[in-house]
């Protein structure tokens, strides 16, 4: 992909065949994931600033070593190679669909991301979203900042024929380890109260969270039972032949799903619960998504990096859940505010 001529200065090649075709992220991951590097080192490249940045030579260094063929590697790193990949690919989707866009907060995030490595995390998380959102049809704008006027606002907002949504995207490196019950039921606590204040001004109406708990222990529960909800079936609408083609779940439909012990004490429960609290007489959320992106699979010389989306959504709104985000969806009724 890189000039040998001049590896400093000369955009390298990328396969837009790869990149053009959406499927192929799944299909082909580790292609899909080193073009879309490569095409983020292209933009990184075309800005005197972001082609000077840690994050350019990272991406270039990155790039030299999938460039070189595989008896000149030193493979012991390649799968450290993927992973970053994937990192960075995630973040070069996302330019792919937006970027000829005249978005001056796309490049302050981008910018962000390429001198600031503590926002890293949280950075390429709203990337990913943005990026996600792209790929399945979604006009997408990063909504500008406006702290200095003492406003909070969303990050994303999105726009696809009638269905339009204002986002607030959150990814963290945590600084303990989050671990027990307690731990992530506080961090859900937290990501709810602190992301549905960005909703408070109607403007930024329908609201949705979108958070990433990709480095929690989130199958840990308080009463030891496996990682999987108990359902009813005659309550799951499905929108194929088995739920593994999706589904709605009216969980206030349920009477019985608070009682059962694997609905207890987990990430879920917890997110449950405290999505349903929210005043939404005050705070304009009716959508939470709950991610995880950051597994890696790898099955001898193969390798994949599978996603995992939930969606929350009120009960008001469950003709407008965004399913281009997931098709497992839960409505959920209003309960007090705490």
């Amino acid at each position: 992909m890189a000039d040998e001529a001049n590896k400093n200065t000369t955009p390298c090649h990328v396969d837009k065949d790869v990149l053009g075709d959406p499927a192929n992220e799944e299909n082909d991951s580790l292609a899909y994931y080193i073009n879309a590097t490569g095409h983020l080192l292209n933009v990184l490249h075309s800005d005197d600033k972001l082609r000077r940045s840690p994050l350019a030579e990272q991406v270039m260094a990155l790039i030299r070593f999938w460039d070189a063929a595989p008896s000149e590697r030193d493979n012991s790193k390649a799968y450290d190679a993927a992973i970053d990949a994937h990192l960075f690919g995630t973040v070069g989707k996302a330019l792919w669909y937006l970027w000829r866009r005249n978005d001056p907060q796309l490049r302050k995030e981008l910018h962000r991301l390429a001198h600031d490595p503590e926002s890293l995390v949280g950075t390429q998380y709203l990337f990913y979203v943005a990026g996600t959102l792209a790929a399945k049809g979604f006009a997408v704008s990063f909504v500008p900042e406006k702290g200095k006027q003492g406003e909070k606002t969303p990050d994303l907002h999105a726009v696809k024929g009638e269905q339009q949504i204002w986002i607030e995207a959150n990814a963290k490196q945590p600084k303990r380890v989050v671990d027990t019950p307690e731990k992530i039921w506080q961090m859900i606590r937290d990501i709810i109260e602190e992301k549905s204040q960005k909703f408070s001004n109607a403007t930024y109406s329908p609201g949705m969270i979108v958070a990433d708990i990709s480095t929690a222990y989130h199958l840990v529960n308080e009463n030891g039972t496996v990682p999987f909800l108990k359902l009813r079936s005659d309550l799951c609408r499905l929108f194929g032949d088995d739920l593994s083609q999706g589904f709605v779940y009216r969980l206030y439909e349920d009477d019985e799903w608070e009682s059962h012990r694997e609905n207890q004490g987990n990430v879920f429960a917890y997110l449950v619960d405290e999505f349903s609290r929210i005043d939404r007489s005050k705070r304009h959320v009716s959508q939470c998504l709950i991610t995880i992106t950051r597994q890696v699979l790898r099955d001898g010389r193969h390798i994949s990096f599978p996603k995992g989306h939930q969606l929350v959504v009120h009960r008001d709104a469950e003709a407008n859940a965004l399913l281009d985000l997931s098709r497992h969806v839960y409505v959920v009724d209003s309960k007090p505010p705490r």
